[in-house]
């Protein structure tokens, strides 16, 4: 999914930043999508 929704960013010429931690309580990774848009 993570692939799927770069390619189409990149596609689209949107730039953008990711973060990335984990949840220790949830034992799962968080990736978060910054786009920015003018």
């Amino acid at each position: 999914m993570e692939k799927v929704l770069e390619d189409l960013l990149k596609a689209n010429e949107l730039p953008f930043t990711t973060a990335e931690t984990y949840i220790e309580s949830e034992k799962l990774f968080q990736k978060i999508y910054e786009v920015r848009l003018i």
